[in-house]
């Protein structure tokens, strides 16, 4: 199994390439950056850093809560395992990391990417961008106005038994979105789609049809805010 297999696309873009050039220290480094980024972009704090911003968020009772896969109701667990992961490597990688060879670089790079599937981090980073003014300069949406449009259609939608071909028309057609423009706020983790199972009854078959929505995340809550105050 390749390396690229085992690692999150954070760690693939930014850490990767400098890794396959022999520069360990570097990808090590680099990847528990991306760790601290994707903490503060699903907090918004743009104050702590480093174990403070752990203890504000994860320990003492932190309202954060992470994606666990293995067992839902470990959250503490969870926690102190990204605790004590992520003061360790972190803070090494920070104010030292002389000794970062191959193999411990390798470890690091795999740990990072299971402390951001944790986070559920987005494929893209909305902070290595540069922000939501950086998101308009760079033509990813022409306006903040545009970026609130979608955003409000898709929150307004309901999706019966996972038909899209009324949202396709709403956006693409009517409103003169691109799929681009759609897929962006996935990998920027702006939004979730999710479903209901046999929340509508349908009388004719007697069948319970499925209904989904899009929900903002916490990266796209603190972003609405932003969008929001423009129009205040």
């Amino acid at each position: 199994m390749e390396l690229k297999e085992l690692i999150h696309d954070r760690i693939i873009d930014k850490c990767l390439p400098v890794y396959e050039q022999g520069f360990y220290e570097e990808a090590a480094t680099t990847a528990m950056k991306q760790v601290e980024i994707a903490l503060k972009e699903r907090t918004g704090d743009k104050k702590l850093f480093g174990i403070r911003l752990i203890q504000k968020y994860l320990s003492n009772g932190g309202h954060l809560r992470l994606v666990t896969k293995i067992d839902e109701e470990e959250q503490k667990i969870a926690k102190k395992y990204f605790e004590s992961t992520f003061s360790y490597y972190r803070n090494y990688t920070a104010h030292d990391g002389r000794n970062i060879d191959r193999i411990l670089s390798t470890r690091i790079l795999i740990i990072a990417s299971e402390l951001l599937e944790l986070l559920n981090a987005s494929s893209l980073s909305l902070m290595n961008i540069g922000g939501l003014d950086k998101l308009i300069e760079n033509g990813i949406y022409d306006s903040r106005n545009q970026l609130k449009s979608i955003l409000d259609i898709l929150l307004a939608e309901t999706i019966i038994d996972d038909t899209f071909d009324g949202l396709w028309e709403t956006l693409y057609l009517n409103n003169k979105f691109s799929e681009n423009h759609f897929n962006k706020l996935f990998e920027l983790g702006l939004i979730q789609y999710k479903t209901e199972v046999g929340a509508i009854d349908e009388p004719e078959t007697n069948e319970l049809l499925d209904f989904g929505c899009f929900e903002l995340t916490d990266i796209g809550k603190n972003i609405m805010k932003q969008l929001s105050k423009d129009t205040i």
